[in-house]
């Protein structure tokens, strides 16, 4: 048997029994995987996902980075999300990409999430995937852009290049989130995901946790703290890797 393990829901611990057992013959085909982690997401408590379920969503990289858009949802954030980052940020200061402001938020915050895993990255996935016209083999073999002109998702010779950079020998915490309600069909995420996770693995590296859908803020921090961070394309990840680089240039 092949298990997809540690596949980490919110509130759940990470070496729960969350996988997906599937046997040597379905494991070879991405479809039939794909299929079975949508069946096992759409089990899952909805309302879990605070990210997903509110209107307007949750949206950290858009808040910090547009003011108009911040002062525009700010009370509707206050009242869904009143311990958010989103929220202090935007009780705190007006201006956008304030990465001062961020950071002592995000320090304030850091014991909360530890441990912190060895190697973090991001995978932009979502609509920018399950909106696409593109397969999900096609946008691994090249990058295409989204309708807006931005490159999100990532292909595997993007993944191919940074192997030759790391070292195989700490372990991958795998981080992603689908930007949109629970109802839709993320089948082609999902795929995009599974996909990631077996081209590095078949490299010799060990990816111990898939983190899909947690809690944004604490995946935000994870990833701030994490000893490698490896990005994506959009905004969040784009937030994550500038204010990295603020916390340690300041230290």
């Amino acid at each position: 048997m092949v298990h997809i393990k540690n596949i980490h829901w919110p509130g759940e611990d990470p070496k729960s029994k969350d996988w997906v057992e599937i046997d040597e013959a379905m494991s070879k085909n991405p479809d039939t995987v794909t299929i079975l982690l949508a069946n096992y997401m759409e089990t899952r408590d909805p309302t879990r996902l605070w990210n997903q379920n509110e209107d307007p969503p949750y949206n950290l990289s858009d808040m910090v980075k547009k003011p108009g858009l911040a002062q525009k949802r700010k009370q509707a954030f206050l009242n869904n999300f009143p311990d958010s980052i989103c929220t202090e940020y935007i009780k705190t200061t007006s201006e956008k990409s304030n990465l001062e402001v961020l950071k002592k938020i995000v320090l304030a915050r850091k014991d909360r999430h530890r441990p912190f895993p060895s190697t973090a990255i991001h995978l932009r996935t979502g609509d920018v995937i399950d909106y696409s016209p593109y397969s999900v083999k096609s946008l691994l073999s090249k990058p295409h852009k989204y309708f807006n002109g931005v490159y999100y998702v990532k292909p595997l010779s993007y993944y191919e290049d940074l192997v030759q950079k790391l070292d195989s020998r700490n372990p991958i915490t795998l981080f992603s989130g689908f930007h949109h309600k629970r109802h839709e069909d993320h089948s082609k995420s999902l795929e995009y995901i599974f996909n990631i996770r077996n081209f590095f693995e078949s490299r010799g590296f060990v990816v111990e946790n898939v983190a899909v859908d947690n809690d944004p803020d604490e995946d935000f921090i994870k990833m701030i703290f994490a000893d490698t961070f490896i990005e994506s394309g959009g905004g969040f990840s784009d937030l994550i890797h500038k204010l990295r680089n603020k916390i340690r240039q300041d230290s």
